[in-house]
């Protein structure tokens, strides 16, 4: 058994960046990642400008009274050169026209006829956007391994780029292990009324947490308690697909296929990690696709997918596997855990503290849903009392 911190290293060491890519248009490439750095064709602003409504001109010591000869606005700027004592009209964004160094703020001026009058006099080069301010050409606008989010996507877009090339999208199979399983949709208003039968929520779960993320996800059939069967699935699975994730049969019951599975035909990167909940999670290589299989009770899957799936998305996509973002905050009620696992504590975020979720038993859905997040409480600590700061991973942050 390996600490958390051991097995995102192992990970990033064993698995490879993900190589393909394809090129696709800005409308298509929201959550998509960058496959090399996006160089900027021009510079942002283009053209230097200013962000006030008011009056340019070019500066003079002790001149504050100045002709105007016309005006610049946004997409109409002024064509002719500011002479010295000259000032033109200018309104926000519009180009600072040629000649003219300095930007008064209308506010501070007074207009009587053809003449502007300033009180006070502003700086030289005052209120000005100077060209390549924000980004200059050849600059990095976005770098390599970059989840594209709607703010990427609009400077790509301000920076003149048409068409974006990225890495091809995640393929990823889902799938949970049992023959007590029915399908999430199969029976409408039947909560698994025949003998011994459940229904299979980790795999609706789970699918809609990485549909969620922009992934292209399979809900692939329910896999048997039965090795050959298990077998055969995997290997049809891996020829489609460069992450499989399943759920249950990793622990060390009779029928636990998926661990005997990928101890005898793959490589297996680590088995067992020192957390609750999720302990046995396993991860390996099978060919060139990875297989995660999650331990099966649904608050194990979900915590395990959080801290484990995401970690290999990230892999692939190129990117660090450090945990999602956690804040120091106090803690409203006093907790506890064993000593020698690190645990993570379904917990409510609320009024500048956290409150763990009374009953942490790994097989309780409505903990998760009143939970909107985790507490990360490290090996070595028993306990934390109220008042007390801890680490809280918001779930929000999954992506």
């Amino acid at each position: 058994m390996i600490s958390l911190d051991e097995a995102l290293k192992s990970l990033k060491n064993a698995i490879p960046e993900n190589a393909q890519t394809k090129e696709c248009s800005l409308s298509e490439a929201l959550g998509h990642v960058t496959a090399s750095d996006i160089i900027a064709p021009s510079s942002l602003p283009r053209f230097t400008n200013t962000g006030v409504d008011g009056y340019a001109f070019c500066h003079e010591d002790e001149r504050d009274v100045y002709t105007l000869v016309g005006a610049s606005y946004a997409g109409e700027p002024y064509r002719a050169k500011i002479k010295a004592g000259e000032a033109a009209r200018i309104a926000t964004g519009a180009v600072l026209p040629e000649g003219a160094d300095t930007v008064v703020m209308q506010e501070y001026c007074k207009v009587e006829g053809d003449q502007l009058y300033l009180d006070p006099v502003p700086p030289q080069g005052a209120h000005l956007r100077h060209s390549g301010a924000d980004i200059a050409e050849g600059d990095i606008a976005l770098p390599k391994n970059k989840k594209l989010t709607a703010q990427d996507i609009a400077l790509l877009g301000a920076l003149g780029i048409k068409k974006v090339t990225v890495k091809r999208p995640l393929r990823i199979a889902v799938a949970s292990t049992g023959l007590e399983l029915e399908a999430a949709d199969e029976g409408q208003g039947d909560t698994g009324s025949k003998a011994g039968k459940i229904i299979d929520t980790n795999t609706l779960m789970l699918t809609q947490m990485l549909e969620g993320c922009g992934i292209d996800v399979e809900q692939a059939r329910a896999l048997p308690d039965d090795y050959e069967q298990t077998a055969t699935a995997f290997k049809t699975l891996c020829q489609r697909h460069d992450i499989i994730v399943t759920t249950g049969g990793v622990s060390v019951g009779d029928r636990d296929f998926v661990r005997d599975i990928l101890h005898e035909q793959a490589e297996v990167i680590f088995w067992k990690i020192a957390i609750r909940p999720g302990k046995p999670v396993l991860v390996a290589r099978m060919g060139e696709t990875i297989i995660v299989g999650l331990p099966g009770n649904p608050v194990s899957a979900f915590v395990t997918s959080y801290l484990i799936v995401r970690a290999v998305i990230r892999c692939l996509n190129g990117e660090e596997t450090e945990l999602p973002d956690g804040f120091p905050v106090p803690l409203a009620t006093s907790i506890s855990k064993p000593e020698h696992l690190r645990c993570f504590l379904r917990a409510r975020y609320e009024g500048g503290k956290v409150t763990a979720y009374h009953d942490q038993s790994s097989n309780l859905y409505s903990s998760l849903t009143q939970a909107n997040g985790l507490i990360d409480l490290p090996v070595g600590k028993s306990s934390a009392e109220k008042g007390e700061t801890v680490i809280f991973r918001p779930f929000s942050l999954f992506s």
